[in-house]
């Protein structure tokens, strides 16, 4: 026997259980006993014998029970009783990471253990978390884990309630239900010695299920250091999994973690443990495909798992069938990283890529707002290759996830991010953070300014235009030096579009003077803040060119609701560009521009068209 339980239960009064071994004789009570449970009130009484109780082991033999009232009492008491004992042979040994698998019947209230299957599981003293799952189950089974013996017949009465962990999934036959112990886990933590586990049936059928249990030893993670890459010695081979432990420190202001130069297609996961549900649902998870960089970021924000000071653990999985090679690293952000800026004085820098073996791919600023301010504008002023840029007003760092202030334009064009009063986040006195994204993977050297103006800059007024022959030159007055402008035009007041027409113009001085060459299809002119569409945004790439006697379909793609202005011209020596007079918008991320003649010239044997992206 590996345990025997007496108990009794539903008793209508108060009544205590005494044990003995040996002789029938004297009876056991008060004062003649081996064990007893002596509850108050009508609870139910329960003991135990166990093989890891030198003190009560269930040795072969007779044992004699005795219920006695713990008060005289004129009435009867009716109460059940009963004695169980579990064989050695009926709890099945599991080995690590080796799944058993097994045919569970239902529940029989009339059999002893019936719809139950018990196993056991060793842990070793230097494991640093232990995994406990079923898998493969075609029913709803439930599972329970507890440390140390008595098991207990769940399925046939509510536990006692000692050292014990159940889980159970409410979806029968999806997903699969698990137990992940640590030291810190609760009610059950991770110790060293042996486990326990029940799997109960709540079918009214037979149900299949494997069940696996693993551990982690602490010497199978390898611990990270801030900033120093880790290049795999031996390959990871197909479906395996690394394993790491980075410790945060009370001044981190941001972690990020990077997978780099990988060889084959390696998945990151990041959480403050690494039990086997977290692989499910981890609190962070990066799957870029292919070979591509992997990264997560973690910030005091983050939805999923705030980063605290303390340990977190990584894991990196091998997707493909041929072994991998890869780089890991970890950097963590502090105050000293983030450099201030000054006030319309560029500061030049640079970035590495994503994937670099030269650092993580984002550098942090900050600039303080003086409270007389009524405009802030963040730039990129030059940049090497594609970087990105965003804003937020305090801690923690800007990110992709908490700023909506973004500046993503194509390529190398410069990146401007302009905050007032009447912004989407409004312009408030403080400390303003910036980030500075790698979008490509090279290292990119690039300069960054912030600036600051009393004036918003929106306030214009027109200036008298100036006529010649060959061209017309149009002015604005109460422009900010510093701020960038633009001109859009349309042919007609009644035209939907405006069509950028100049490029980016920075303001030098209270007055901007532009000239357009005459003759124009343009007849209404307007001065626009902020930098020219013209030069920002990405060129359109045709995924269709459908040409009819009737006219001509072209499509491209794009997000959904992203707007388009096109122009078009009948000859390139020289050109002579008019607008199409409706904006294109993009419905279901497919832009569709259909040209028939009927809101244009008619069409001619020849005819070129550009298109722009405009907000």
């Amino acid at each position: 026997a590996l345990q025997a339980v007496f108990e009794t239960f539903n008793a209508t009064n108060d009544v205590d259980l005494y044990v003995r071994t040996g002789f029938p004789l004297p009876p056991p009570g008060a004062g003649n006993f081996d064990f007893v449970s002596a509850n108050g009130g009508t609870n139910s009484e329960w003991t135990a014998l166990t093989a890891d109780n030198p003190a009560a082991l269930p040795v072969a033999g007779s044992y004699w029970i005795a219920l006695v009232p713990k008060a005289a009492t004129p009435f009867p008491i009716s109460f059940e009783v009963r004695a169980t004992e579990v064989l050695s042979i009926e709890v099945q040994r599991l080995f690590d990471g080796f799944a058993q698998c097994s045919t569970l019947s239902p529940i029989d209230t009339n059999a002893l253990h019936s719809g139950v299957r018990f196993f056991q599981f060793d842990v070793s003293s230097n494991a640093a978390q232990a995994g406990l799952e079923i898998t493969s189950a075609s029913g709803d089974v439930d599972l329970y884990v507890q440390y140390g013996l008595p098991i207990t017949n769940y399925s046939l009465l509510v536990p006692p309630a000692f050292d014990l962990l159940f889980t159970n999934n409410p979806v029968v036959g999806a997903g699969l239900e698990s137990v992940c112990l640590l030291t810190n886990s609760g009610p059950v933590t991770l110790r060293q010695g042996t486990y326990y586990l029940a799997v109960v049936n709540r079918e009214t059928n037979d149900v299949s299920f494997c069940v696996r249990a693993y551990e982690l030893i602490e010497d199978s993670i390898m611990t990270l250091s801030n900033r120093t890459a880790i290049t795999t010695t031996a390959s990871l081979p197909g479906a395996g999994i690394d394993y790491y432990r980075y410790t945060a420190s009370t001044s981190a202001l941001q972690v990020i973690v990077e997978v780099i130069q990988a060889s084959a297609n390696v998945e990151l996961l990041v959480d403050q443990s690494l039990c086997t549900g977290n692989f499910l649902n981890p609190a962070f998870l990066s799957t870029n495909a292919g070979t591509a960089a992997e990264m997560v970021i973690i910030s005091p924000d983050s939805t999923n798992a705030p980063l605290v000071a303390g340990d977190w653990y990584i894991a990196v999985t091998n997707r493909a069938a041929t072994p991998a090679d890869y780089t890991v690293r970890v950097t963590e952000i502090t105050a000293s990283d983030i450099v201030r800026l000054t006030n319309q004085i560029s500061f030049e820098t640079g970035v590495p890529g994503s994937g670099s073996s030269n650092g993580a791919p984002v550098r942090y600023f900050t600039f303080n707002i003086n409270s007389n301010a009524a405009r802030a504008q963040f730039e990129i002023l030059f940049t090497s290759d594609d970087v990105n840029l965003i804003a937020k007003k305090d801690l923690p760092l800007p990110t992709y996830a908490n700023s909506v202030l973004e500046s993503a334009n194509y390529g190398t064009n410069q990146e401007l991010i302009v905050i007032t009063g009447s912004s989407v986040v409004a312009l408030s006195p403080g400390d303003w953070y910036l980030a500075v994204y790698n979008a490509s993977t090279n290292d990119a050297a690039f300069s960054v300014m912030a600036s600051e103006f009393v004036s918003a800059g929106t306030n214009t007024v027109d200036g008298p235009p100036i006529l010649s022959p060959t061209q017309l030159c149009l002015s604005w007055q109460n422009a900010v030096p510093g701020v960038y402008y633009h001109v859009e035009g349309k042919a007609s007041l009644s035209d939907s579009a405006w069509i950028p027409l100049s490029p980016t113009i920075l303001a030098t001085n209270t007055t901007v003077t532009w000239c357009v060459s005459l003759p124009t299809s343009y007849g209404y002119f307007r001065f626009v803040e902020g930098l020219s569409p013209k030069t920002v945004t990405p060129p359109v790439t045709l995924t269709l060119a459908n040409f009819t006697p009737s006219g001509l379909t072209l499509e491209w793609t794009a997000p959904s609701g992203t707007r388009f202005v096109a122009e078009y011209t009948e000859s390139l020596f020289p050109p002579n560009w008019r607008p199409y007079p409706d904006y294109i918008v993009s419905t279901n991320g497919v832009v569709t521009f259909s040209d028939d003649g009927s809101q244009t010239s008619p069409l001619g044997p020849t005819r070129y068209y550009r298109f722009i992206e405009v907000p």
